[in-house]
């Protein structure tokens, strides 16, 4: 009976370890891609596009996690994507009107 409690128990902490590395991994790139967001306007357009692919992927990843942040962080992911993707078209705009 001892061995198959310890047992439960490991699983259990491997578990929430494993949740714990996933859920750290994710929020490292969303720190990465966030931080940008503040210096969006002094980054290049393709760099810009690109933020807004990773934001894509990353979305998804948070979005399968059981994280109970997620909400929040799903949020503020999509104002950073937004703010990408509004600079880049900002500049697109003005590209088509200058002759």
């Amino acid at each position: 009976m001892k061995k198959k409690n310890a047992c439960i128990i490991f699983f259990l902490l491997l578990s929430y370890f494993s949740t714990y590395a996933a859920a750290q991994s994710w929020t490292e790139d969303f720190d990465k891609i966030c931080v940008q967001a503040e210096v969006a306007d002094s980054l290049p357009t393709g760099t810009l596009k690109e933020l807004a692919l990773e934001s894509d992927r990353l979305l998804a990843v948070i979005e399968a996690s059981n994280d109970p942040r997620k909400k929040v962080y799903i949020f503020r992911l999509k104002k950073c994507r937004d703010m990408f993707l509004y600079i880049v078209d900002l500049r697109e705009t003005k590209d088509q009107r200058e002759p």
